[in-house]
This record gives C-alpha cells, sequence and structure tokens, in this order.
C-alpha cells in the first residue's frame, strides 16, 4: 500500500503535466492549478507505519508537518479564492 502512494501522486502529476501540454496550443481561457496539502499531521496517511520507524515518522510529521486543517486551505485556495492571479 506504500508505494500506491507515491505512485499515485506521480501519475497525478504526469497527467496535469499531460493535459497542460494538450491545452496549451488551445487557449480555452481555464485556470489548472495543481494542488497538494503538503506534509501534514493528524491525517491517517501513516497509520500503518510500525516500530521505530513509525515513532520517527510520527516525531518527523510533528515537527515539520502542518496541521490537517492548514493543509485543507491549499485546497480550498485554488478551487475558490486563486482566481485569475493564479495565472501568474
Amino acid at each position: 500500500m506504500g508505494d500506491r502512494y507515491y505512485t499515485s501522486k506521480l501519475l497525478y502529476q504526469l497527467f496535469f503535466l499531460e493535459l497542460v501540454r494538450s491545452h496549451r496550443s488551445v487557449s480555452h481561457g481555464a485556470i489548472l492549478n495543481l494542488i497538494n496539502p503538503g506534509f501534514s499531521y493528524g491525517s491517517e496517511l501513516h497509520r500503518t507505519a510500525e516500530g521505530a520507524f513509525g515513532k520517527v515518522l510520527s516525531g518527523m510529521k510533528r515537527v515539520l508537518g502542518r496541521s490537517v486543517s492548514v493543509g485543507a486551505r491549499t485546497l480550498v485556495h485554488a478551487a475558490v479564492l486563486a482566481g485569475e492571479s493564479s495565472d501568474e
């Protein structure tokens, strides 16, 4: 299951790049935002991590990660607030 997360992230970005390439020559006036909430603590993403690795990962998430609500702001901003300013 762990490698599926990283594979799906890669496929998401590759799909987005191909979408942009295929629509670059056609001007629809659409704005496409690639979003990612980032490294967040409080999510259940690494719930199966066990032992020393699980403890280290949990500590790293608390020190380096954002809360789930702050990570979700990225999604809301891209969907609602960014508008044409994200085109720059």
